[in-house]
Order: structure tokens, then sequence, then C-alpha cells
């Protein structure tokens, strides 16, 4: 299903079409669909799309309505779709697949392994349109490992122009034909994705790329390791990400760091096993500004940073840091920089990340439940100068116990993601009614309130949580203009009153929102696998 924003946008773009173009849908004489037709047109697209049952419903696919629209309003509509779904409409109406094969984005981009390129002789053919315009290539290689000797020759002429490649691979032997693939040269790639799909690490071939990449600027790898040095494919490269390393050492980070002595972005899911005075094996480029680490994180490695990272001005990421560590880590975080503070929600973690609201970032973030009260109680003055807070109803409540009854001066935008203080307390008193010192005199310069629950954390009571007027009246300051809420209702009493001080905006409760807080895509850590195919 689509999003309510893409169904607005959908169906301005298709009016648009449709109100320009000659007449061609049987029940729109005027050329133009109202909104229940396209609704309903757009809903039977994609659902026939989306289930290959379909590709053996002839009867049904007859029955599809997109031979009432032009190609042009075709392509329109296969822009809301995956490119794994744009291959599957394909295969389930011929009259859109020919629609789709004369879309450039179709040949410029193809996905290999999907139902529509599962012939080689249409793969052939789709690579010899392509030639060397070829701009973004997807292989799944489990799927069409039966014609891996006949595809890689195919692919060779086209890598030339290949921007962006994304290779999943199982059989990893050297000479398995989609290795061979990583062989070729590719001039102007720029990003290149490699999954492993099976148990073991992955070692890309020294050759890779024919031994030079000069515009190849971000690799990210999942079970998949970059060659030993030398190789200088990877010498121009600014971010490297490994995903999914759940016993990778810190030595198989650092022995080839130095293949990129231009890398300003490392992310790691895990470091391990380092041991006392391997960190002085770190050798850190000398550009590096970002260090990400999921989890694990020691001591070693954080000193090896710290004097190279942190004297540029840059910023270290710890996502779940070593316990034992935490609090040397914490004590060398003493910057006297204005932070901001923001919470990313995920479905199983609440969790902080303080950061320099100033240029790049400076300074070393802790995330973790655990810590997150000790974070506050260390930097707890730093955070008072913040104008924008993002965070849970529970850590708010430490926060404006560590203040110490301080304010937050500068604070005018607030965000609170409510979660259940118990199963008879569905009216928030404990926030609304209980909190000391009030809201308004803790954030005297306060405009803009966003309240937010997501179901997924308060399942267990319900889907939305209820609110009286009254008592969000009560904790509201007076300078207070907007209110937003979301999985929330707010009952009377005192609903009008309300309504009449403060603004409200009651946003739609998507369930494809529950994981994520707005910010949430900015942190993603694991490699995503299938997202990786939509390119």
């Amino acid at each position: 299903m689509l999003r309510s924003t893409d169904r607005e946008r959908l169906r301005a773009v298709l009016g648009e079409v449709l109100s320009s173009s000659t007449p061609v849908m049987a029940h729109s004489a005027s050329g133009v669909a109202d909104a229940s037709v396209l609704d309903s047109l757009y809903e039977e697209i994609l659902t026939a799309a989306r289930e290959t049952f379909a590709t053996r419903n002839r009867e049904r696919n007859a029955l599809l309505p997109v031979q009432q629209l032009p190609c042009d309003v075709l392509r329109y509509l296969a822009t809301f779709l995956s490119f794994r779904e744009r291959v599957l409409a394909g295969t389930v109406c011929s009259y859109w697949r020919e629609c789709l094969i004369t879309d450039e984005r179709i040949w410029r981009s193809p996905i290999l392994g999907w139902d529509a390129y599962h012939h080689t002789q249409m793969a052939i053919n789709l690579f010899g349109r392509a030639r060397n315009r070829l701009e973004h290539l997807g292989i799944q290689s489990d799927a069409l490992y039966a014609d891996g000797t006949i595809l890689p020759p195919v692919i060779e002429p086209c890598m030339s122009g290949l921007t962006s490649l994304t290779i999943s691979l199982r059989n990893t032997d050297v000479d398995s034909p989609w290795v061979r693939v990583l062989a070729f040269p590719a001039p102007n790639l720029e990003i290149l994705r490699v999954s492993k799909t099976n148990d073991g690490v992955f070692e890309l071939p020294s050759n890779i790329f024919d031994n030079s990449c000069p515009k190849l600027r971000t690799v990210l790898l999942h079970g998949t390791l970059p060659p030993m040095p030398p190789c200088l494919a990877f010498e121009n490269v600014t971010t490297l990400g490994y995903f999914d390393f759940s016993t990778m050492g810190s030595d198989s980070v650092s022995s080839r760091l130095p293949l990129t002595p231009n890398l300003e972005r490392l992310i790691v899911s895990s470091v391990r096993y380092l041991f006392p005075g391997q960190e002085a094996a770190w050798t850190i480029p000398p550009l590096l500004k970002t260090f990400h680490v999921r989890r694990n994180i020691t001591d070693g490695v954080f000193s090896a940073l710290q004097s190279s990272v942190f004297s540029r001005g840059g910023h270290v990421l710890c996502y779940d840091p070593i316990a034992m560590y935490t609090d040397t880590i914490m004590f060398r975080f003493s910057r006297p920089s204005r932070l901001d503070v923001q919470w990313i929600g995920r479905s199983m973690n609440l969790s902080l990340v303080v950061y320099n609201d100033v240029g790049a970032s400076n300074g070393v973030s802790l995330i973790g439940e655990t810590d997150v009260a000790r974070l506050f109680e260390f930097s707890v003055v730093q955070v008072l100068h913040v104008t924008a807070l993002t965070l849970p109803d529970t850590l708010w409540q430490q926060l404006c116990t560590l203040s110490a009854h301080r304010t937050f001066d500068n604070l005018t935008s607030l965000t609170v993601h409510l979660t259940h203080a118990g199963p008879h307390d569905s009216t928030y008193t404990h926030l609304f009614i209980l909190q000391d010192p009030p809201l308004s005199t803790l954030c005297p310069a306060l405009t803009h309130v966003r309240l937010i629950h997501d179901a997924m954390r308060g399942s267990a009571f319900g889907a939305y949580l209820r609110a009286t007027a009254d008592n969000v009246k009560h904790w509201l300051p007076s300078s207070v203009s907007s209110l937003y809420v979301r999985g929330i209702v707010i009952i009377d009493p005192g609903l009008e009153e309300l309504r009449s001080d403060v603004e409200i905006e009651v946003a739609a409760f998507q369930p494809d929102d529950l994981s994520l807080s707005e910010d949430d895509t900015n942190w993603n850590y694991v490699f995503p696998v299938d997202e990786a195919w939509r390119l």
C-alpha cells in the first residue's frame, strides 16, 4: 500500500498527465480521472505487481486496467514501485512490459536475478541495448548461477559507463563467474555494494576492477572484506562500511585502512578482540572525520581515534559500547561546545545521540539505554543550551531531575515520545500533571511541542493513547503556539479551549512509521540487502 503522501503526489501527477493527454480511459470522457478512479486503478496495478501468483493467472492479467493508460502514465506509476516490483509488473502484464522496456531507466538500471531477467536471452538483449550507457547494475547471483558462465562476458562491455554496482554473492570461489565481474574495468564506478549471502567472510579479489577505479567513493561491504594491500582500486574511497561481522577482530579493520588514504567516514558493525598494544596498529587515515561503530568499541581503539579524529574536529559515534569502557570514554568527553540532543527510536531500544551543533559535529556520542542517565549527568550543563530536543518521556523526566531546576533558556522545540507508565495511566498524569518543575518554568522560550506515540512501544495497551485536553493545557506553557500529535487522542474536557489557544496538528497513524523517528534514516547501520536492490 502507498503512503498517504505518495497517494497525493501520484494523484496530482496522473491528473496533470491525463488532463493534457488524449482521452484514453473509457470511464473518463474528459481524460481526467477522479480520485476514486485513480485509487482503484493503482491499487489494482500495485496488488498485481506484488503478487507473483498473478504471473500464472492469464484471466486476471487480461483484466488489469493498465491497458487503459498510455505509456507515459505507466512510467509515472512505475516510479512508485521498487525496482523488483517494476520487474514483477512486467511479468504480470505484457502491455506494461512493452511500455517499460523502452524506458531508459529499465535498461540503464537492470537487476539480474528477478523474474523478468530469469531467461538468459532476455538479459543478453537488455545488455545489448544498454551497451556503455548502463549506469546501475544489481546482481543477485543465486538466482542466475546457471547462467553465470554466459552473462559475465556480455556484461563486461557495459561496465565502462557503470556508476553503481550492487552484487550479492553465494559462490565466492576465485573462478566464480560473478566474482570475475568484479575484476572487469569500471572507470566510472562511484558506489560499490557487495553482500555475501552464506556463512563465512569473503575477501574481494586483489585485481578488483583491474586494480584501478579512480571515481570510486563509497564502498559498503556485508560479510565481505577488501583485499589486502596493495590495491589501488580503493585509493580514492571516502566512505567505507563493514557490516555483519559478528566475529571480526580489530586487525581485520586496521590492516586494510592503508587501502583508503582519502577515507573520511568509516562505519563498522563491531570491533572485537583488541588486546593491549594492538591500538598501535591502527594507522588512522589522515582525512578521517567520522567513525561509527555499532557496538563493542574498546578503550584502545578509542584512544587511537581520539588523538587523530578529534584533533581534526571529527566525530566518533559508538552505538552500545562495552559497558566497562563507558566511564573511561565519557571521562574523556569534555568539550565546552554547545550540544544538540536527538533521540533515535528503534523498536527495541531507546537511545540518545549527543553531538555538536556547530560545523562537523565534533565530539563523541555514546548510545545505549543504560548509559543515558550518566550521559545526561555528565553533560547536562551543555544540554541546557540546546534549541531543539527529541527524547522519550521517561528520559525527559530524568533530564528535568538532573538539571537541578536550571532552565532550558534556548529551547524552542521539544519532541516527546510517549510510553505508558502503566496499564491504568492512559491519561498521562505522570507527565502532564506531576512534572516538577512545570514546563513553563523549565522552558520559557518554548514555542513548538510534538507528542508522539508509536504503537510498537506500547502495543500491550492499545494502538492509541488518550490524553485529556485539560491535562495537556495544564502542561503546555502559554508561549507554545503549535502542538503536533501522532498516535495520541486528545479528549474532552477542555478540547475546544485548547484549540482556541494552540494550533493542533493531528498526524495520521501510519504503521510504516512504527519503528522510525523522523531522523532515524540518517543512522542506518545494518546493510539493507533488500533495499540495495532498489538502487
